[in-house]
């Protein structure tokens, strides 16, 4: 705080390292990194994201499975010799609420086989999408047929990641070590995917065996490591003329234009190529689904309007 200012502090990350460290008290399990920016309102930051199971931290509250006839069964049901085994058609779901904090809205009534629901709102609370966008979302079947406010149905394979938080228990140290005081990649590759982008320059003063330089390098990042160790940078030579890395398709490339194109679901696209890693590679995609981009589907009132033909 004193160097930086505590203003430009962005985040203190815990992560898991090897093993516990000898002491009389608490064996540390876990190394801290501090980030800070020259100036917050200039920090480059780049959200990362991880893909996330059912029943695992991030995604607990995922308990039922809809079937394709649109029964709702607890997932217990589908565990068996500690696999989860989901039928043809059906999907993980849990609830959320159509309410927000604020405003004063009107109840809104739907028909059922059993007479009405009505949907109150409670005293200041407001509707998330209007009232409109509520009986947008009961009729395309994402509101479980009962009264209350908790009923939005929100599936996990609407958006089946979870955002990287400051705890990382996933970052053991490495079994091959060939440095005292190597540090695992993961952390180190977090940390240059959250704050740097294709071709920026990453600087480490100290070296150790180049954990740094090896996973810029295969990100696509420039890289500068010092040492003042020659054993230091011998291991890091040697392990850098050694590295293999996966192959990643440049955004600013021929192939790259046809996988994009590909990924999209759009034409290719016939710009001249550079071959220039600051545009940055080709990425997977994944979708996700919102209560608010479900309102706004204007091709939902379409086949609404079709269907009461």
């Amino acid at each position: 705080d004193e160097v930086f200012g505590d203003n430009n502090c962005i985040a203190q990350i815990g992560f898991a390292k090897t093993t516990g460290s000898t002491a009389e008290a608490v064996a540390a399990i876990f190394d801290t990194l501090l980030w800070y920016a020259k100036d917050r309102d200039l920090v480059k930051i780049r959200k990362l994201y991880w893909p996330q199971t059912p029943g695992e931290e991030g995604a607990k509250e995922y308990k039922r499975v809809e079937t394709a006839e649109g029964n709702l069964i607890p997932i217990t049901k589908y565990i068996h010799n500690g696999k989860l085994e989901i039928p043809a058609g059906a999907r993980i779901l849990t609830t959320g609420s159509i309410v927000s904090k604020g405003g004063d809205d009107p109840d809104i009534q739907f028909p059922s086989s059993s007479g009405s629901i009505i949907l109150s709102c409670k005293p200041n609370r407001h509707w998330k999408c209007g009232v409109e966008g509520v009986k947008k979302l009961w009729r395309v079947g994402r509101l479980l047929r009962q009264p209350g406010l908790r009923i939005y149905k929100r599936y996990f394979d609407d958006f089946p990641f979870r955002p990287l938080t400051n705890i990382w228990g996933d970052t053991r140290g490495e079994d091959d070590a060939t440095y005292v005081v190597q540090t695992d990649t993961k952390p180190v590759e977090r940390c240059i995917l959250m704050a740097t982008d294709p071709g920026d320059l990453v600087l480490d003063p100290t070296c150790g065996s180049g954990t740094t330089a090896y996973v810029a390098e295969q990100w696509g990042r420039r890289w500068i490591t010092v040492d003042t160790s020659r054993v230091a940078l011998a291991l890091t030579r040697v392990r850098l003329m050694g590295a293999r890395y996966a192959y990643y398709l440049l955004a600013d490339s021929s192939d790259g234009q046809v996988k994009e194109a590909e990924i999209s679901h759009s034409e290719p696209s016939q710009a001249l190529t550079h071959g220039n890693i600051r545009q940055g590679f080709v990425y997977e995609r994944a979708r996700h689904i919102m209560q608010s981009g479900i309102v706004k589907n204007s091709e939902i009132d379409v086949i609404w309007e079709n269907c009461e033909e």
